[in-house]
């Protein structure tokens, strides 16, 4: 696929990647290791994608189940065909008896096994070493948009903006040489830039709503995420993009501040600064809800002027393939985006960002001011939240045809949205639950 050469901008806003890889085709060699089943019979992926689907923390069933029996994780990637019950499952040296049973245990799914050439643990330490190695010497000039592995287990994909063809080449053959796996390098990517509805919602609040964050006079527009509740405290927060608090800190030097809603301008609660509200390297972060309001356990649904809300049922993850709802304030929902990759990581305002997952639609088109907002997948057992929007990749052009809360000639939409993932960590890390 040839790369984007649009500008790219942050979702409230961060830029994101332009260029994205197709899912590689199952190999000659795959295996059916579960049978098909009719199709009248009921197909839910969640609980394979549950057992199989690792992160970049380690903390997937497989992980654990293999730290537990010593038999080590070959695991490699998970890849869904949307709308089938096909899955292609690429792991490295012989799969361990537990995972055998998971697989077992769910008929319903044909899974293809494929050989792969290395496990996603080795290509996380290949990633953050191929990060690294990007960060000193000749190569910190050059302009890096963001590392992650490839779909297939195949290896890491190196995002990079305007650099030349020798440049791109020497980049491939020095981070082959040091980090051992293969390397794909991508040129003229946009690069990820900082920046910073629906739109009048009232207590209790939902998530997908239009909110303002104040610094004096100023304010960023972003969305809100979910409505937690604090583990320890049992206070009620709705959690946003980290980087919508930082875009204000840059912008006016306060530290902290006031949330309102978009529209009426209603007061919501606070933001700050402080470690215990926000994870930078998640781009994750949570604003207490103000005294005498709630938080509900839903998020608006439809369009940036939609009443709708809908229960989410639980924290998931993101299997490749999967079809994706973002639910961003400025831009409504959107449920043709289809994940592409994951466990990427990049750099924002000098902000490493962790666990990040890619998601592409050829119709609709996510916008400035959807930072923070949910990623919801329905399944025929349930709503699920995925994480959270932090990016998109595209121009202003893609907003044409699109009805957006908040519109002027400077927002960026984009058919790419980059979203955190493993939503359930981010939500440990910060010491809260779904409400």
């Amino acid at each position: 696929m040839s790369p984007r050469t649009s500008r790219i901008t942050a979702v409230a806003v961060l830029a994101a990647l332009g260029c994205l890889h197709a899912l590689h085709a199952p190999s000659a060699e795959a295996t059916a290791v579960a049978a098909p089943v009719s199709a009248s019979e009921a197909f839910d992926l969640d609980e394979l994608v549950a057992a199989l689907d690792a992160d970049v923390s380690g903390a997937s069933e497989v992980s654990a189940r293999a730290a537990e029996t010593g038999e080590g994780s070959g695991y490699g990637s998970l890849v869904t065909q949307p709308g089938s019950s096909v899955a292609d499952l690429y792991w490295k040296g012989r799969i361990p008896p537990r995972v055998a049973a998971v697989l077992a245990a769910n008929p319903g799914i044909r899974v293809r096994l494929h050989e792969a050439r290395w496990s996603l643990d080795e290509l996380v330490a290949a990633r953050d070493a191929a990060f690294d190695l990007m960060q000193v010497g000749r190569f910190a000039r050059l302009d890096r948009v963001a590392i992650g592995p490839l779909p297939d287990s195949s290896g890491i994909t190196v995002l990079l903006g305007a650099v030349s063809a020798g440049e791109a080449r020497s980049v491939d053959a020095m981070l082959t040489a040091r980090t051992g796996v293969r390397v794909v390098v991508e040129v003229d990517v946009p690069e990820i830039v900082p920046a910073v509805a629906r739109q009048s919602d009232e207590s209790p609040y939902s998530g997908g709503a239009g909110i303002r964050l104040y610094g004096g006079d100023s304010s960023a527009y972003c969305s809100s995420g979910v409505a937690v509740v604090g583990k320890s405290s049992g206070r009620d927060y709705l959690t946003t993009a980290a980087h919508c608090n930082r875009a204000v800190v840059l912008n006016t030097g306060h530290e902290s501040g006031v949330v309102k809603t978009f529209g009426a301008l209603e007061t919501v609660g606070a933001w700050t600064t402080s470690a215990s509200w926000v994870e930078l390297d998640r781009d994750a972060a949570i604003l207490p809800i103000r005294s005498g309001a709630t938080g509900s356990g839903k998020v608006y649904w439809g369009s940036p002027s939609s009443s709708q809300t809908r229960e989410v049922d639980a924290a998931s993850t993101s299997p490749i393939g999967a079809t994706v709802c973002p639910s961003g304030a400025n831009s409504g929902t959107h449920c043709d985006f289809t994940v592409k990759a994951k466990n990427f990581v990049y750099e924002l305002s000098g902000q490493v960002v962790q666990n990040v997952v890619w998601a592409t639609s050829s119709g609709g088109a996510v916008a400035q001011g959807d930072s923070g907002g949910p990623v919801i997948r329905e399944t025929s057992s349930g709503r699920y939240l995925l994480g959270f929007i932090s990016g998109l990749s595209g121009d202003s052009g893609d907003c044409n045809g699109q009805t957006l809360a908040y519109r002027d000639a400077s927002v960026v939409c984009g058919h790419d949205v980059f979203y955190i993932g493993n939503v359930a960590s981010v939500l440990d890390e910060l010491n809260v639950r779904l409400k």
